[in-house]
């Protein structure tokens, strides 16, 4: 459910314009409970979508003081939650992960649900999703079966082929191969790396954790990281030209992404530098 709360000292709090907003799922009714400065509330009402996005992008009630809406996600519908959740947390990291089954058919898949999550020891985490057909993914079955993975990341220039890989294709076609992308061989476990990826992450299966039977968050210890030599700065400490990666990320809406080019910088204080700026 949804519920709007009032906060004066966030009145100017920017909401998302009604033409600019628009959820994927436009004809879903959803449960709504409205709340605004003046009592009045409607609880329990079911409305359409769009009757939700005008009230998010209402100028009106922002001058009464509403100022947010809050979800609960234990009444909303698995694939509402994924909207939700999905278009607030990111911008995410992208990889296309390549694993091999046990006969040895080679599989390729992107995936956003990704991040490093330690350095000591060194650990990635990568979140597979359920298969529309209620089961495991190739990526987490080849995972279970064979312990090792390859997280290749992706430039912009590898956007499209990323995309591809993507594709609902027939078991027994490979994404690479339809995607134009060549592999080359890893240097510390089977399941072979991305030719074109500028960094490439050769994992072993650490462990995992399941909320469900198909699907599994796998966490896997980097053995191994190959990086492009022309981006390597300083090999020794483990410094690379993180810009000249050109890597993008993932964000809303399952189509949309972001590029890495606009950035800003800023020092992390120290708490010697806070004092002294106030005794000054």
């Amino acid at each position: 459910m949804v519920e709007s709360t009032s906060a004066n000292s966030r009145k100017n709090e920017r909401r998302p314009q009604t033409a600019n907003y628009r959820p994927v799922h436009d004809d879903r009714e959803c449960p709504l409970r409205v709340t605004g400065g003046d009592s009045h509330s409607f609880d329990g009402l079911f409305v359409q979508s769009s009757l939700v996005r005008f009230l998010l992008g209402s100028r009106a009630l922002l001058s009464k003081g509403v100022i947010g809406m809050q979800f609960d996600l234990q009444a909303m519908k698995p694939m509402d939650r994924y909207e939700l959740l999905l278009g607030t947390v990111l911008p995410r990291p992208i990889t296309v992960v390549t694993t091999l089954s046990g006969s040895g058919a080679l599989n390729a898949a992107p995936y956003s649900l990704f991040n490093v999550v330690s350095h000591d020891p060194p650990v990635v985490m990568i979140a597979v999703l359920p298969h529309p057909e209620q089961r495991l993914k190739d990526t987490a079955a080849n995972v279970f079966e064979t312990r090792e993975f390859v997280v290749n990341l992706v430039p912009r220039s590898m956007a499209e082929a990323m995309n591809i890989t993507n594709i609902d294709a027939p078991p027994g076609r490979n994404e690479l191969t339809l995607a134009g992308l060549d592999v080359t061989p890893s240097k510390s476990v089977k399941p072979p790396r991305i030719a074109t990826s500028p960094v490439a992450s050769e994992c072993r299966l650490l462990t995992s954790l399941s909320f469900n039977s198909d699907q599994a968050v796998l966490f896997g210890e980097v053995v191994t990281a190959i990086v492009s030599d022309h981006f390597v700065i300083d090999a020794a400490r483990g410094i690379v030209d993180t810009p000249s990666l050109d890597l993008f990320g993932a964000m809303h809406a399952a189509r949309w992404y972001c590029s890495t080019a606009d950035r800003f910088e800023m020092v992390r204080p120290t708490w010697k530098q806070w004092v002294d700026q106030r005794k000054a």
